[in-house]
């Protein structure tokens, strides 16, 4: 299994440097190894204004440096729903000038699969989305009063068979929130959003078509 992280929207891949063959990797991707980039070095390099548009990080045990990368962070998590209606439209949210689907923090004590519903009804104002599967989570990195944190997001297939207005929470700079057409979302929703997202997504649309 590969594990990725996104540092400054740019994905950091950990590969088994035996199974790095069958990769599949895009141009101006950086490949090193644990043996030739510490893994400060790596996330310096991706920290440059003039930086790769990847790296590949090929380690015997990936797992282990996997752990090692993800202790030099603070964990945050989070949750958020891909979620469908009953027309097969995906649920879309603007903000900050990207394309987004509704996440936030896990609060409290409650589990991810709560918050990510809780997150959905509060940023969309529908209710009752129900989880129908779990998909990968993704992990990206930032900084905030002067600390390094790992963002775990949890995602979930979520089903609504409301027909509720959206009402995007204006609080948590969301301008639109809308149901876009498969072709849409391929379109407009994956031209301008996150690597992160738009990485699990073309997975999620794959296999849809699978």
């Amino acid at each position: 299994m590969i594990h990725t992280a996104y540092l400054h929207d740019k994905p950091l891949h950990f590969v088994e440097v035996y199974n790095a063959g069958g990769t599949d990797f895009q141009p101006g991707y950086l490949i090193t190894s644990e043996q030739e980039m510490t893994l400060e070095q790596a996330i310096r390099e991706l920290s440059k204004e003039k930086s790769p548009n990847g790296i590949l990080y090929l380690c015997e045990h990936p797992d282990t440096v996997w752990l090692q990368f993800c202790h030099m962070f603070t964990l945050v998590e989070a949750s958020g729903g891909v979620v469908e209606n009953a027309d097969g439209e995906l649920l879309a949210i603007f903000r900050k000038g990207k394309w987004d689907l509704p996440k936030g923090k896990v609060d409290g004590d409650e589990s991810p699969e709560e918050a990510g519903i809780r997150e959905v009804e509060e940023e969309c104002g529908i209710t009752s989305p129900v989880i129908e599967s779990e998909l990968r989570p993704t992990f990206h990195t930032y900084e905030e009063k002067g600390r390094r944190l790992l963002k775990k997001t949890h995602w979930y297939r979520m089903r609504y068979e409301g027909n509720e207005a959206l009402l995007p929470q204006i609080e948590e700079s969301i301008t639109d929130a809308r149901w876009m057409s498969r072709d849409e979302f391929s379109r407009v929703f994956l031209g301008n959003t996150y690597a992160s997202l738009r990485a699990m997504l073309e997975r999620y649309l794959k296999s849809e078509k699978a």
